[in-house]
């Protein structure tokens, strides 16, 4: 029924309610009729005949209707009584309103009569000896004439407001109740016994998805498509997040349109991924599909997931990609809980859309797709890496060793056209993600270990490849994020312990593989690390990546703690309590154990401290004053530690020490670590004191004579010590470039060798 302008709205809440409710009651009739059949079926059901077989089926068919119809009238007379009590509040606020300018325009004419009467007064008074208020009267009338005029205006756009929610409000019980009308769909829905309001919010999404098609149409221009926009905003509002509109919506909408939606050449949304007005009809449908895309792709199967993700690289094409897509694809990528496997889908397809151009005759021909998508692909990398599964069985070719290198070289040893747009740091959390799953899960620290392996020979010559001039004029990347230096510290991080086992080489050392130290070894080079499988790291290689993630202070310190952490956690597997080699009770066993695990332990610092230099060289920074700074850190995070040297050694529990390194900082050591710092290697002389400290403390609770103790540890482990020295000094001047490797003497006989 049409309702005229500022009168009471029409329709009749009673009568809905009264419709809903008759049609409650045949609900109920048909679910008891459908309930009373239920026995006649079951004695049915044991009879065999042909005759048997038909009433069956006819019983069958009729509990199907009237399950059918029972859920039609009930769905029906749910929408009716929401939209009789939704109408009557419509009602209330329009008759308040009609009252409200029906009082306003009646003082409106009082005041108009008011002020007429004053200006007539005041006309026949020329001389204006009579009432001196006369004039002010007329002024004052007017005013008031106005305000009720403003009062009259603001009940219309209430009663305005109020029809235009009654309208929208029937809209809405339309759409539920037309779906209603394909008995064949509904009674199919029932069946499978899913809630009759999922489709009706299907049917919805399915009617939102067709608007998509006029909005995206490139044929509709102006008013006719700013009416669908309109429409489809009214829509999804009235939607708000129900699963099954949404399900249905996504299923007939490409992620071609959605980057219509999103909004062409940042219409409706920044790049920030910010919606630039939610007012607009345009802005609200962009922000609707910016919360509830990510949700959605968490209901789909695996298969579709990576489906999707693959969808949203190829909807943009790879030869001509429409301006503004490619933004738009990395903002639908991008946005909350959006599952890591639909960004897996896309790098799948990423990947196989830049193998293809690399194989066509024209050397330029990955530029565009490369330069074009560099966002897209920083996010899809970014995404995947959430999901430590999905990173490492991607980067270790799904168990294929071939497509693994293969893998490992298109994101490690190349770069896109123009550098990576975040700085590496997608690429670099792929990685990370990868290799710490296999930290956290020994089913996996073999293949992460692979990874990391391959990594180390592929980083140098493409995510790591720099070159400041050409940098600087847009021909190469500049250097790496930080977080994205970060990210690699984290991924190298855990393998410390092979640090010097791959930069002490021999020539025939495997470029790519893995290895692994025995666990029945007592006195194994690496202790602590029995039985884990550690990466071959090319010495050149390791020394080039641990360099970049010494660009920055940060970095520096990163490493500095590492080393130090690495020589605490060394020391303890040999010297804790219940070891293996202090349960021997042989001071002297105690003590070669302790110098062979301290001299790897300092072997690896060596990697870590000639790497630091390499990364000055590189950054063309006086050399010297950087090192003065490295050991100025390294000496302030030592400067609070307490000494442990004599008989006070037995008291401080060094053995459970996990953040504070025990370092005697007399005037003794403090001389000897300006002297090593002169000569480049302060880090070994600061990892002698504190191995000095952690020996004499292991004797003195041994029961060892604290004068003989210290007479035998500074007799075996001096601060200058030579052999201390000599490997630190070799893997420091093979990690920094300054010596070729020197090889090493035959395999520690505790190592058991892989294969790539």
């Amino acid at each position: 029924m049409t309702d005229t302008e500022f009168r009471p709205l029409t329709g009749d809440p009673s009568t809905l309610r009264a419709t809903a409710d008759a049609f409650a009651r045949v609900q109920a009739a048909l679910t008891t009729t459908g309930d009373g059949l239920a026995p006649v079926r079951d004695v049915l059901t044991g009879q065999r005949s042909t005759a048997v077989t038909l009433a069956l089926g006819h019983v069958d068919d009729l509990v199907a209707r009237a399950r059918t119809q029972a859920a039609l009238l009930g769905a029906a007379g749910d929408a009716l009584r929401d939209y009789a009590e939704r109408l009557a509040e419509r009602q209330t606020a329009a008759a308040l309103a009609v009252l409200g300018r029906e009082a306003a325009l009646a003082a409106q004419e009082r005041w108009d009569a008011e002020e007429r009467a004053a200006r007539v007064e005041a006309a026949w008074d020329p001389t204006r000896v009579g009432d001196p208020f006369t004039a002010d009267r007329a002024v004052r009338a007017r005013a008031q004439a106005e305000a009720a005029r403003d009062d009259a205006r603001r009940a219309e756009d209430a009663w305005r407001r109020a029809r235009d929610a009654k309208q929208e409000d029937a809209a809405s019980t339309t759409a539920r109740i037309v779906p209603l009308h394909d008995s064949a769909a509904v009674r199919a829905w029932v069946g499978t016994g899913d809630d009759l309001a999922a489709f009706q919010a299907s049917a919805a999404g399915l009617a939102a998805a067709r608007l998509v098609d006029g909005v995206v149409d490139r044929s509709v221009h102006g008013a006719e498509r700013d009416a669908a926009v309109a429409e489809l905003a009214r829509q999804i509002d009235r939607a708000g997040d129900d699963p099954a509109f949404w399900a249905t919506f996504y299923d007939e909408t490409p992620p071609a349109d959605l980057y219509v939606l999103l909004g062409e050449e940042g219409s409706a949304v920044g790049v920030d991924g910010s919606v630039l007005d939610r007012t607009s009809p345009a802005g609200a449908v962009a922000a609707a599909v910016r919360s509830s895309f990510g949700a959605w792709t968490s209901t789909l199967p695996p298969e579709e997931q990576e489906a999707l993700g693959a969808r949203v690289v190829d909807d943009l094409g790879t030869q001509t990609i429409p301006v503004g897509w490619s933004s738009t694809a990395t903002l639908l990528l991008a946005g909350a809980h959006v599952h890591p496997r639909v960004h897996a889908g896309a790098v799948r397809r990423i990947e196989a859309v830049r193998r293809d151009l690399a194989a066509h005759p024209d050397p330029l021909a990955p530029i565009p797709f490369e330069r074009d998508t560099t966002h897209l692909t920083a996010a899809a990398l970014e995404g995947m890496a959430a999901s430590s599964e999905e990173s490492l069985r991607y980067l270790d070719g799904d168990g294929d060793k071939v497509l693994a290198a293969a893998r490992s070289a298109l994101w490690f040893g190349t770069q896109p056209a123009g550098g990576w747009a975040d700085g590496g740091d997608g690429v670099t959390a792929l990685l990370r993600s990868a290799v710490l799953l296999g930290e956290a899960e020994p089913d996996h620290q073999r293949a992460a270990a692979l990874v990391l392996s391959r990594a180390t020979i592929d980083l140098p010559g493409g995510l790591l490849a720099h070159d400041g001039l050409l940098a600087a004029r847009g021909l190469l990347p500049p250097d790496l994020s930080e977080t994205a230096q970060r990210r690699l510290a984290d991924a190298y991080a855990p393998y410390i312990d092979a640090f010097d086992r791959n930069v002490n080489a021999m020539d025939d050392f495997p470029a790519v593989g893995t290895w692994t130290a025995l666990p029945d070894a007592h006195d194994a080079a690496f202790p602590g690390i029995a039985g884990r499988h550690l990466p071959y790291l090319e010495p050149q290689g390791l020394s080039d990546v641990l360099s970049a993630t010494m660009a920055g202070e940060a970095g520096t310190a990163r490493w500095q703690r590492e080393m130090l952490e690495h020589h605490e956690r060394t020391a303890a597997a040999v010297l804790a309590p219940g070891s293996d080699v202090r349960g021997r009770a042989e001071t002297v066993s105690v003590v070669d154990a302790f110098l062979h695990a301290h001299g790897h332990a300092v072997s690896d610092a060596g990697v870590i401290a000639g790497s630091m230099h390499r990364a000055a060289l590189e950054h063309a920074e006086d050399g010297n004053a950087r090192y003065a700074a490295q050991v100025s850190t390294l000496m302030t995070a030592l400067g609070l530690l307490v000494p442990t040297q004599g008989a006070a050694a037995a008291a401080a529990p060094v053995l459970t020490v996990t953040g504070d390194y025990l370092v005697s900082l007399d005037g003794r050591v403090q001389m000897a670590v300006d002297e090593a710092a002169a000569d480049g290697h302060a880090e070994q002389v600061v990892l002698a004191s504190r191995g000095q400290s952690l020996l004499l403390a292991a004797l003195a609770e041994d029961g060892v004579d604290p004068t003989e103790a210290e007479r035998l540890v500074t007799a075996r482990l001096a601060l200058d010590d030579g052999a201390s020295r000599a490997a630190f000094t070799s893997a420091f001047k093979e990690a920094a470039g300054l010596a070729d490797p020197t090889g090493t003497p035959d395999p520690d006989p505790t190592d058991q060798a892989g294969t790539p």
